[in-house]
């Protein structure tokens, strides 16, 4: 379908075909007539569909730019979505000389922020938090002219811990069309959603979480460190454009340094970087200044990098999902692409449940540092769960649901994570009590013997 389907006006199809948009992507074939009707959406739909055009061509249908007010946000997770959604938007700017458009995010002048008081955009773009700052806490524009309010990548927004800022400009917003993008959508984002969004139609693209021109290998690393493996990659497959994805920031770090001493140029992004360093950091990745990128999973949402060849998974996401959002780096419109991922048994469970969840892998071994292609019978089995090993899952999983709330409120990970490392704590103490226990036992029983000897 064209977009000259559509119900559009001549200058939005004009521009549209003078930026290279002119055949719609099936996300966009069933979003953009919903959202002209203006109707509340939940939409699913993969990495690389084309889900940003789907919204910024009919927000920029209902726009009136004659009138001067604020009538439309847009939330993203992270400020690079933020500033790509911005430049996205703004390519339409030469053909709308009216369009006014506001990029609020963390690490910029915050004074320039409060000039949209006395001048206020069309539209606002950026993170919850700042967005929530500046327009609740502060109160420096008027909400009640908002028609349109976006969510894009809407499951990272929740998992940030953005619920009460989203709630928070959700409320202020009422009476507001809501659309709600992401490529996965767990149960809880709907059923949280629901609380402030009645969706009017959830619409669903494909099967596969990431693009079928995707394919998707396993590599049994055997007992190599995860630096020593990933050199051995670089050197055996010399990817045209490879995003190697790590679950810390440590590990980013790691690796980033490690492949630097070995005379690998390598670019690196994530979120414990300055703004001043991660902003220099993407333009000169866009620039490609870096054949090599080592991130962290920030950069698996909706950031578009043109050329992205390869992904390699430094390790297995301890979100499973987020496997779908790396992978989907890659494959994007239409173009081939490739994700490799590092394993060994311990990492057996989520690999089986990967398979379990649609993903179709091929098998590598790495052996002498040379990449050998595999059968089935090649792949690692986990190692049944001892009796001592689900007794401690249990308890784990008990005290960290006594610190868990349905709102995720400041400190929350930590929370759960110190309650997980206190019962392992006390179950390790146990354990050794036992162990001392069965020692005195046995020496007893010892004793016992020789004394009737």
């Amino acid at each position: 379908m064209k977009f000259r389907a559509f119900n559009l006006d001549q200058k939005l199809l004009n521009s549209l075909k003078e930026l290279g948009y002119e055949d719609c992507t099936p996300v966009q074939e069933k979003v953009i007539p919903l959202a002209l009707r203006r109707k509340n959406l939940f939409v699913q739909s993969e990495t690389g569909s084309g889900k940003t055009h789907s919204f910024l061509v009919p927000l920029i249908a209902k726009l009136n730019m004659a009138n001067p007010n604020l009538q439309s946000i847009i939330m993203a997770p992270t400020r690079e979505l933020a500033k790509q959604i911005y430049d996205f938007l703004m390519q339409f700017s030469k053909y709308y000389a009216n369009l006014k458009v506001k990029l609020l995010i963390g690490g910029k002048d915050r004074n320039k922020d409060i000039s949209i008081q006395s001048n206020p955009p069309h539209v606002l773009i950026g993170t919850p938090g700042r967005l929530a700052d500046i327009l609740i806490k502060e109160s420096l524009i008027k909400l009640s002219t908002i028609h349109t309010i976006i969510l894009d990548e809407a499951d990272m927004i929740m998992e940030l811990g953005y619920f009460d800022d989203v709630h928070s400009i959700l409320l202020s917003c009422e009476g507001a069309n809501t659309w709600v993008f992401s490529a996965t959508y767990p149960g809880k984002l709907e059923s949280d959603l629901r609380k402030y969004i009645e969706a009017d139609k959830i619409i669903k693209i494909g099967n596969a979480k990431t693009s079928t021109n995707v394919v998707h290998y396993a590599i049994d690393r055997k007992h190599l460190s995860l630096n020593e493996s990933t050199l051995a990659f670089i050197k055996n497959y010399s990817p045209y454009f490879l995003l190697i994805f790590c679950s810390t920031k440590e590990g980013c770090n790691n690796l980033y340094h490690y492949l630097i001493d070995n005379n690998i140029k390598v670019g690196l992004i994530h979120g414990d970087l300055e703004p001043r360093e991660r902003k220099n950091m993407m333009r000169r990745i866009k620039n490609e200044e870096f054949s090599i990128v080592v991130c962290s999973d920030m950069a698996s949402r909706g950031i578009d990098l043109a050329n992205v060849s390869t992904i390699l998974n430094y390790d297995v996401p301890n979100n499973i999902e987020f496997y779908f959002h790396r992978a989907g780096r890659t494959g994007r419109y239409l173009n081939k692409g490739e994700c490799y991922t590092f394993y060994n048994v311990d990492d057996a469970n989520n690999i089986s449940k990967l398979e379990s969840m649609g993903v179709n892998f091929k098998w590598v071994v790495l052996r002498n540092n040379e990449f050998i292609n595999a059968d089935d019978k090649t792949k690692k089995k986990a190692k049944p769960l001892s009796k001592e090993k689900i007794e401690l899952n249990k308890k784990i999983k008990i005290a960290t649901s006594k610190v868990k709330t349905k709102k995720v409120k400041p400190n929350y990970k930590k929370k759960v994570k110190l309650a997980a490392e206190k019962v392992k704590r006390e179950h390790r103490r146990e354990i050794i009590k036992k162990d001392i226990r069965r020692q005195r036992e046995e020496r007893y029983k010892l004793e016992a013997k020789n004394g009737k000897q």
